[in-house]
Parts: structure tokens; sequence; C-alpha cells
């Protein structure tokens, strides 16, 4: 009973570890406010500031400077594990969402010499966009008969580029870019618990003879597991859009795998049991440790291929993206090393039960298609749809180690806006479903540490979106102050 207290109320951290951004999904964020609307199908109309993300070329046919950010604020979610949330018995569990973070600001300024119509041919950009950004708090605890668990998980797991863009438009219908992004990412991942067997109320007689009632425990246990990863990558995206006609384009953008600059990572567990870990000790023990290890996040290459049909009423848009693999089966990626023993104990901080230390993926094709329109000549208006489905390999059955869930996710947005003189405001909202297979940890005594079972999710988001081109002037005075 004591054991299968404790894995059936961990199985709430099966239910929580990956519910955003891992390194198995690449679509599930998207930027710019035309694209959030289209569902992300954005390589092949690329003519708006979020083209430094999708195809850089597409800054270069901008009519002028601007200024654009885009928001998402996460609104629901609810994911439901099979016989994970049931089997725990657990009482609640709660998810704290955390302030929305910007996916995307970008400043852009067109230079060189104008044409007859004002088009200036050259584009730079600087940029900041959020790829992937998970802030999850989990919490839950279960009673049965004389044991008991509480547990706690806080994952916040964000990546950020910064960077720089350039674009040319060689004419009309044919335009290159380039941009080069520093990727940074920061990993922090805790699981906290507290077991307890044998709880029940005792009589005893205190110091001074009185007799008293209190809830005491046979046994005790307090676990808490830490792991910080930092990682630096450059990151370059180089883009063509080419014009066959006013109604059709064609967009191309590809990403190399990214260049690590650095990358390293601490792992810490802090351990207080009481008659579980030296059950005759007369006091309770203590186990404190924190330690270097290393670390790697590899980027995979991306080639996204997109077309845009414009027509006067709507524009359809569609995209294929094709993600590379990092890893194999024989050769994963060690995501954290093991880390060295402490000289004061004589052993190492244990990893956390739920953050896989080594991984894989494979190639994988996701596809997005949007249409957009206009009602009057100032409501905007789009809908799209687009998968994102998991890189990681199929979860057959037990395992002795805790893996990515394989999840395939499908998303629908939808946007309406605001659009006059110089400013472009849109918001919209994302249902994006997903259902795959996982791992939870296993309440069987003689079996492994982790069993399969079924993971079905639903997530709702808000997104605000907006630039406005006043900058056009400051641009065009700073511009040509230099070049002076």
């Amino acid at each position: 009973m004591a054991r299968r207290g404790v894995a059936l109320g961990a199985a709430v951290f099966a239910i929580s570890a990956s519910a955003r951004a891992d390194p198995v999904h690449h679509n599930e964020v998207l930027v710019g406010g035309r694209a959030l609307g289209m569902g992300g199908a954005a390589t092949g109309l690329a003519e708006d500031a979020a083209s430094v993300y999708y195809n850089p070329a597409g800054i270069a046919q901008m009519g002028g400077s601007s200024l654009s950010a885009s928001f998402q604020v996460q609104a629901l979610q609810k994911i439901t594990v099979d016989h994970g949330l049931q089997a725990a018995g657990l009482a609640d569990l709660k998810h704290d969402e955390k302030p929305s973070l910007a996916v995307y600001v970008s400043a852009i300024a067109k230079f060189g010499e104008a044409d007859g119509s004002g088009f200036r041919r050259h584009a730079v950009a600087f940029s900041t966009v959020n790829p992937e950004q998970e802030q999850l708090a989990f919490g839950g605890f279960a009673h049965i008969d004389e044991s008991y668990a509480d547990l706690k998980l806080n994952t916040s797991d964000e990546t950020v580029w910064r960077g720089l863009s350039y674009a040319y438009s060689l004419s009309s219908r044919w335009a290159f870019g380039l941009s080069a992004f520093w990727s940074h990412r920061e990993l922090k991942h805790r699981e906290a618990w507290i077991f307890a067997d044998g709880v029940r109320s005792r009589d005893y007689v205190d110091s001074q003879g009185s007799d008293r009632n209190a809830i005491l425990a046979d046994q005790i246990r307090a676990d808490l597991r830490d792991v910080k990863l930092n990682a630096d990558a450059a990151v370059l995206r180089l883009g063509v859009r080419h014009d066959l006609s006013p109604s059709w384009r064609l967009g191309v953008m590809l990403q190399p795998p990214g260049i690590p600059i650095g990358a390293s990572a601490s792992v810490a567990q802090e351990r207080i049991t009481f008659g579980a870990d030296e059950p005759d000790a007369p006091a309770p023990t203590y186990f404190r440790s924190q330690k270097p290890a290393s670390a790697h996040s590899p980027i995979p290459w991306e080639l996204r291929l997109g077309g845009a049909y414009l027509h006067d009423d709507f524009t359809l848009a569609l995209d294929v993206l094709l993600h590379g693999p990092t890893g194999s089966a024989q050769h994963p990626v060690v995501a954290v090393g093991a880390p060295a023993s402490d000289d004061a104990f004589g052993r190492p901080p244990a990893m956390p039960f739920l953050l896989p230390t080594s991984y894989y993926t494979h190639f994988v094709t996701n596809v997005a298609i949007g249409v957009e329109g206009m009602i009057g000549s100032v409501v905007p208006w789009a809908t799209g749809v687009f998968t994102d489905f998991s890189a990681a390999p199929s979860i057959h059955g037990p395992s002795d180690a805790y893996a990515w869930p394989d999840v395939d996710r499908f998303g629908v947005t939808a946007s309406v806006g605001f659009r006059q003189k110089s400013y472009n405001l849109q918001i919209g909202g994302a249902l994006v479903l997903g259902s795959g297979d996982a791992l939870v940890v296993n309440s069987e005594a003689d079996a492994s540490t982790y069993t399969k079972s079924h993971w079905q999710e639903r997530t709702f988001m808000f997104f605000l979106s907006g630039y406005q081109r006043a900058l056009e002037d400051v641009g065009k005075s700073v511009v040509d102050s230099v070049l002076k």
C-alpha cells in the first residue's frame, strides 16, 4: 500500500510534464498577426513584419518601415491521461497560468534609393521571437487508507531568439532574405513530493506527563529534485519569395541545424526521511547536493514551402513544414548528463522522475492552410487550420525510463481586426486538440517504473497583434543621415 500510494500520487506529474513546449513539437507557436489568424500559413504570403521568422525575403516587399508585436494568452488547457487522474485518487489538480510573453516583436526599416512610387528595395529588421515557451505549475495529493502523498511540479521552459534580418528586392517578382538569430534557452524543472505511511491518530504522553493526541506516521519521505539548463545557439533562416503573377506567390525558407555555442546544466536534490532510508535511525536522515552536469539542446533543420493565391475578395495560403530529426535510438541526445557524486554523501543528486534526460526525434511533416478576406475596407478576417505532429518515437509499452509523450495535435484559428491608415490590429483565438500515448508512473510494485497510457488535451489561446508604420519617417531620417 505504501508504494501504491506514492506511485498513484506521482501519476499527476505524468499528466503535466510536457503539456506545451518540448523538443518533439515544432509547430506549436504561431508568430505574427496575419499568420496567427491563418494557422501559420505565411511562407509564400510573407509580406509583413513576421516574415523575419517565416520567410525573411518578405520584409523586402513591404511598402514601408513598421513596428509590430503579437502576444498569446493561454485561456484554457485541459489534459486527461487514462488511468492517471482516476487511478491516483487525486483530490486537486491546479494549473497556475503565468503572465503571457511576447511571442514576437520586430522593428523594420526600409532604405535605399526610392523608385518613382517611393518603394525602397532594401530592408533591415531587429526582432525578438519566442518560438517555444512554457510556464506550468501543477499540484495534487492522494490520501488512500493510511498513506498520504502530496506532489508539486513547476516547469519553466523558454526559448528566445534575438537577431537581425536583411532582405533585398531584386525585382517586383523576386526577393531574397536572411535572418540571423541568437537563440537562448532556459529550462527550470522542479518536482517536489512528500509521502507518509502509517498515518493515524495516536495517544502519547509528553515530557510533562500529560496525555496528548497527535497525527503521526511510521514513515515520512520528502524529496525535492531540481534541474536547470541553459543553452545558446546561432540560428540562420534563408528565404526566397517569387511572385509568379499578381495572383500567385511561392516562398521557401531553409533553416540549417542550429550552431551550438554553449550549454550547461545543474542537478540538485534535497531529501529528508524518517523510518525509510534507515528505518532504525533515531533521527531523520538528510541529503542535500547540487552538482553541475553536461547539457545539449540541439536545434534541427527546418524547411518551409509555401504558396498563396490572391483574389480580389480573399487570399488562400498553404504551407508545408519539414523538420529534421535529432539523435537516434543508438545515439540519443543527452539533454542533461549524469552529475558527479557528492563528496560528502558519496552519491550524486537524483534526476527528476518526469524529465527525459535523453531522447531522440524522428523526421516529421506538418501543414498549415489559411484563408483571409476583408469586410468593407476596415475589418480584416482570417481563419486557418494546422497540424503539430509529434516527432517523438512511438510508445509501445512499459518502460524503465521516462520519455516525451507521443501526442499529435491539430489546431483551428480565427481572427478579426481593424485596419485604417497606418494601423493594423487583430485579435483572435486558436483551439488545439491533441491525442496520443504517454507514460505514467506504474502503480504495480513488481513492474516497470512507467507504463503506457492514453493522452488527450484541449487548449484554447487568445492572441493579439498589431503594427503601425509611423516609424517610417523616423527610419528614413536615420538611414539618410547614416548614408550621408
